[in-house]
């Protein structure tokens, strides 16, 4: 048997096995034919996405009396947090039929600075740094990323985010498989903002045992 012919419309899929263009040209007349599928099952596919906390660094607190997650200095206070978002999306177009799914996750530093004011800390327009920033990625070398600016970011408000590393796949199966685990990570740099006084801190996340 030759290729088979595929045509969709708005609520059915119709395979031509033989393929024979007359007959998908004149389902109606072939609609007995054994030759002919019409699936009027159709799955749109869904979508599957979650971030994770890795790491929020307090025990890197520039105080040496406070393991605290949020690095005060005055009257401002800096978060850092290591994420990774991780995504997952299917399509199956015939129920059944293969699974295309695109799977992906993307590690970032995420930055957040609060300002203290009479009613409390509120966020506000500041500059972030990572400085000498190096990462290391599975079975991967190490690799340093490079930003612009050197590793200041422009005046933001709320937060920022430094993407350190992104990956996106895309997989057959023949099954729904919405599992996915993201490989080992390291990071490391030199982090503040602009309420700091430009006072960098080291920061290290390790899950290699070689690490630089």
């Amino acid at each position: 048997m030759g290729l088979s012919l595929f045509k969709y419309t708005r609520d059915n899929q119709i395979i031509v096995l033989d393929g024979d263009l007359n007959k998908l040209k004149n389902i109606a007349e072939y609609a007995d034919d054994p030759h002919v599928l019409i699936s009027t099952s159709l799955k749109s596919g869904g979508t599957d996405d979650q971030t994770d906390l890795i790491d929020d660094f307090g025990r890197y607190n520039p105080d040496p009396q406070s393991s605290d997650r949020w690095w005060t200095q005055g009257d401002r206070r800096l978060l850092n947090e290591l994420k990774v978002d991780k995504w997952v999306s299917w399509n199956q177009p015939v129920e059944g039929g293969p699974v295309y799914t695109t799977k992906g996750y993307r590690f970032y530093l995420r930055q957040y600075a609060l300002k203290k004011g009479t009613f409390g800390w509120n966020s506000y327009k500041t500059v972030y740094e990572l400085k000498n920033a190096l990462i290391r990625v599975g079975d991967l070398p190490s690799v340093y990323p490079l930003y612009a600016n050197g590793g200041t970011s422009p005046e933001v408000k709320p937060d920022y985010k430094w993407e350190l590393y992104m990956y996106e796949t895309n997989i057959t199966y023949s099954y729904i498989n919405t599992d996915f685990l993201r490989p080992t990570f390291s990071m490391q740099g030199d982090v503040s903002c602009r309420g700091f006084d430009g006072d960098l801190t080291f920061i290290q996340h390790k899950e290699h045992s070689v690490f630089p």
